[in-house]
Formats: C-alpha cells, structure tokens, sequence
C-alpha cells in the first residue's frame, strides 16, 4: 500500500494551491499542476464536510461533532493507516474493492496459523491456487470466498477487499495538499 502510494504522489509533485476563498467557516482551494493541470482537484472544507471534486474524482467526508474540515483533514489525512479517515466518507462501498490475491493471502494466514491442519484438501499453500472459484470477480468470487470459509470453520475471516485505486489516488492528493498547506502557512 505505502509503495503505491508514494508513486500515486509523484502526480502532484508540481501541484500549487490557489486559495479561492477561506473564510472562518468556509475554505476552498484548487490543488493543481499550472502547467498541465492533470491530476487537479478542488476541495472545500466546512463544519463537519470535506469535499473533494475534480480530475481524481469525488469524495465527500463528514466526520461529525461539528469539526471543522479543514482541521481534520490535516490532522488526519497524513496519518498511516488511514482507516480512520476514510471511516468519515459518506459512500465507503467505493472505497474498496474484491481482491482475489488478498483472498488468498488470507487463506494461506489461515493456513500458518493451523486452521486447516486436518483437512485432507489442502495440506499445502499450493493447494489454494486451486480455489479458482473465488477469482470470479467481486460478486460471486467474494461470495466464494466467505462461502469457504464458512465450511472449513474459519470463523472471523479476514475482509478479502483492498482499496481501489482512486482511493488510494486520493489519499495520494490530499496528502500532498495537506503538505503545500502547511507550507503555505508557514510562508
């Protein structure tokens, strides 16, 4: 996750703030490269509401108790791991997504941790790369997957999902956002 992250943020590395408006409660900025403008983002920050529109897509965050955005996005966004953050997203079904290899991976911890020490299938790791049914796709492989888990009496699997892309983008965006704030700030 980090090394993807740190490549999504060599988008933004020539990515200026334009302060468009920032007022006691209310606080707007474009983020975007001047000379190409890829990658570009315009976010507003209000009481309980961040909200993110632009090249990277749209993210909206509201975190409750009347916070300003604004500080929360920069007291939280850096943090690792970004679960907390990402909790306060208004549509987190878009957040992640099925992952076969996750699945696996979660399979095979299952495996060192001797969950499957009696079974006659599987007596390998190896044995896994046969559960081709869980790589049908987010539907019916994640379906697969907690269905196998269900029968070998796996009772808290792990979550087999990761987050997409965009999401990770995203995290990428506003990191580097919160750094050429402070930044700016600092003068």
């Amino acid at each position: 996750m980090t090394e993807r992250l740190e490549k999504f943020k060599e988008n933004f590395k020539n990515h200026e703030i334009t302060v468009i408006c920032e007022h006691k409660e209310v606080q707007r900025f474009q983020f975007r490269n001047p000379l190409d403008g890829n990658y570009g983002f315009n976010i507003t920050c209000a009481d309980n509401l961040i909200a993110l529109t632009g090249d990277i897509y749209e993210l909206m965050i509201t975190q409750g108790y009347s916070r300003s955005g604004l500080a929360f996005l920069l007291s939280h966004v850096t943090r690792d791991p970004w679960y907390y953050f990402l909790s306060k997203v208004s549509n987190r079904d878009s957040l992640s997504e099925y992952s076969y290899k996750k699945a696996i991976e979660n399979l095979e911890s299952n495996f060192d941790d001797g969950y499957f020490d009696d079974n006659d299938e599987i007596k390998t790791k190896d044995d896994f790369k046969n559960l081709h049914m869980m790589d049908e796709g987010e539907y019916w492989g994640e379906h697969a997957y907690y269905s196998f888990c269900n029968e070998h009496d796996i009772c808290e699997p792990l979550s087999p999902k990761v987050l997409t892309a965009t999401t990770v983008l995203q995290i990428a965006g506003l990191q580097c956002f919160v750094e050429a704030y402070e930044k700016l700030k600092k003068g």
